[in-house]
């Protein structure tokens, strides 16, 4: 204890650095360029950890090659409007000096979750068919076929404080990941096609509601900056007197 005491200056300054460097990065991180998939990612995240299941500490994956694989501290979970059951976990970057500044530097943990931690989202699929659109040229003319297409549904069991998805495994796909599954003669599944149609109409979705409410906020700061639009639009499209003096 006299140890800390009487190196109490030395022991402030270096926590001090340390936070300031977090901060920095923060910032940093904060002024990365607009990405739709990285906001779509954000958001999943937060639906997951407020839908977080009780009880549950830790993420595993199951198969028959490796056996039981930890993934990861599990964060929660969600349901989303794509069909896709959401898991999120989380892994702490820079090993056991990420572990020892998470613990230090406790009262920052807020950004440290944002900076140590690295979070990951397992979309795992919920429907088992869906129909698909395919055109194809019969006789010279184009015509357009509707066709069910079988999905595959990962299995999904909790026990002991533990969450375990069977799976062969994981694929990222840049911000999310997917669980890799084979069909009943042994072949891997390949749905890549489908899980990317389902990110780009979520983004294209997103997209178009926030350049809608940008273009309102822009004609609004428009409207209020032409005192005669905004006289116009307050006695409902009477325009101003001429004050003029011209006959």
């Amino acid at each position: 204890m006299d140890f800390v005491w009487g190196n109490i200056t030395i022991i402030v300054v270096v926590i001090g650095v340390i936070f300031g460097i977090i901060v920095l990065i923060y910032l940093w991180k904060a002024k990365k360029k607009y990405d739709p998939y990285l906001i779509d990612f954000e958001r999943k995240r937060n639906q997951c950890k407020m839908h977080s299941w009780s009880g549950i500490e830790d993420f595993y994956i199951e198969n028959d090659r490796q056996g039981l694989v930890p993934m990861g501290t599990y964060e929660g979970e969600c349901i989303d409007k794509e069909g896709f059951h959401d898991i999120l976990f989380s892994r702490k970057k820079w090993g056991k000096v990420g572990g020892f500044l998470y613990k230090v530097l406790f009262f920052a943990r807020p950004i440290l979750d944002l900076i140590i931690k690295k979070f990951w989202i397992v979309r795992c699929n919920t429907v088992k068919s869906m129909i698909v659109s395919e055109t194809v040229t019969l006789k010279g003319k184009k015509r357009t076929f509707n066709k069910k297409k079988f999905l595959a549904v990962p299995l999904i069991t909790r026990g002991n404080k533990s969450m375990i998805l069977h799976a062969d495994g994981l694929q990222i796909k840049k911000y999310f990941t997917y669980p890799i599954l084979k069909d009943v003669e042994g072949f891997t599944i390949n749905d890549e096609v489908h899980n990317f149609k389902r990110e780009r109409d979520t983004v294209i979705t997103d997209t178009l509601y926030d350049q809608t409410v940008e273009f309102s906020n822009a004609m609004r700061e428009a409207i209020n900056m032409n005192p005669s639009l905004r006289y116009v639009v307050k006695t409902d499209g009477k325009t101003l007197p001429d004050t003029s003096g011209g006959q």
